[in-house]
């Protein structure tokens, strides 16, 4: 004979699927059959090494029901009630595999991190990297120059010298020849300075380094202005009163200068001062032979004609000038022109 389907109601009972009273012996009998039925099925369960046994009669586990609603369910209808599905349990990994997981999960979020980081600093590390770029290029030409010009290639092999007519362009290499071989950065100018001073027709000079090998040496000599007298003979002096040559005999085209008996250094003196002044600005046309002053505003000189100018001081030449080249028109006989009073020149 086929035995009855049992389920278990929410009181713990066993409840068949007929209807009728329940007999309080009956039911007694029920819960320690489901006592023992539970106790076999969690010792099959550690058996089997379940840490949650479970408890299954015909492959499903009924709502828990009240002992009315089931034995209304029982008479009222032929259809089961309704069971919730079997809870499954988790699948439980391996110490290891957890491990595993963690390092990879770790490993993924910081490499989000560095691609976030690398995304946000784009345009700051685009601006130091042109930076960098920049600040090797400078070192780099720098340090080649820098090799390149204390490099044996760079050294002083060659001196020019330019400007010169009365010194003697041997002497000024000579004199500079201690410079020769060192780089050109190296070059001493300070001590070019030096070795240029020695030559009394320099007025002033320039230098100018020309890589790879060249010094060159632009001159301004000393522009002879006229010849005083001296113990040796005569001198001939430039319009700072510096001596230009040296002769026993009166050098010629140059016009004898006299100022106040006694003086020694004509760079000093007033007279001789405004003499080079009056000297430097008349025009060539005019040719002077003699220029004498005893103080700074007497100023006279005589022309290659003969004719005597008194010219008094330096002041107001301009006008002096144009006095005195209208009376030497105007005037043609006269012997003298006195235009130290340019508002009323007077001739004699």
């Amino acid at each position: 004979m086929k035995r009855p389907t049992q389920t278990v109601s929410q009181s713990g009972g066993l409840s068949g699927q007929g209807s009728g009273p329940v007999d309080p012996r009956a039911e007694a009998r029920r819960q320690a059959d489901i006592a023992a039925l539970v106790k076999t099925v969690k010792a099959a369960d550690a058996r089997s090494g379940d840490a949650e046994p479970t408890l299954a009669l015909e492959d499903s586990v009924t709502p828990p029901v009240g002992r009315a609603e089931a034995a209304r369910g029982s008479a009222g209808s032929s259809r089961p009630a309704e069971r919730p599905p079997v809870r499954q349990r988790p699948e439980l990994l391996h110490p290891r595999e957890v491990r595993r997981q963690r390092r990879q999960a770790i490993k993924e979020r910081r490499r989000y991190e560095r691609e976030e980081v690398r995304r946000f600093t784009r345009r700051q590390r685009i601006r130091r990297r042109a930076w960098l770029i920049g600040a090797g290029v400078v070192v780099v030409v720098l340090g080649g120059a820098v090799v390149t010009a204390f490099s044996p290639a760079m050294a002083l092999r060659t001196i020019e010298v330019v400007g010169t007519h009365r010194i003697k362009v041997s002497d000024v290499e000579a004199a500079l020849a201690g410079q020769l071989g060192r780089p050109l950065p190296l070059v001493n100018l300070s001590a070019v300075g030096g070795d240029l001073s020695s030559f009394s027709l320099i007025r002033s000079y320039a230098t100018e380094l020309v890589p790879p090998s060249t010094l060159i040496v632009r001159i301004a000599e000393r522009t002879p202005l006229g010849v005083v007298r001296s113990a040796a003979g005569f001198d001939l002096v430039d319009e700072a009163g510096v001596t230009v040559a040296e002769s026993a005999s009166q050098p010629s085209g140059y016009p004898l200068i006299t100022v106040g008996a006694g003086t020694r250094n004509l760079a000093t003196a007033p007279a001789f001062t405004a003499v080079a002044i009056v000297l430097a600005g008349l025009p060539s046309s005019l040719k002077v032979t003699t220029a004498s002053a005893a103080t700074s505003q007497s100023v006279e000189f005589q022309l290659s004609t003969g004719k005597k100018v008194i010219w008094g001081g330096t002041a107001d030449s301009a006008l002096k000038l144009a006095d005195l080249t209208v009376l030497l028109k105007s005037v043609p006989g006269a012997s003298t022109y006195d235009v130290s009073s340019p508002q009323s020149p007077v001739t004699r």
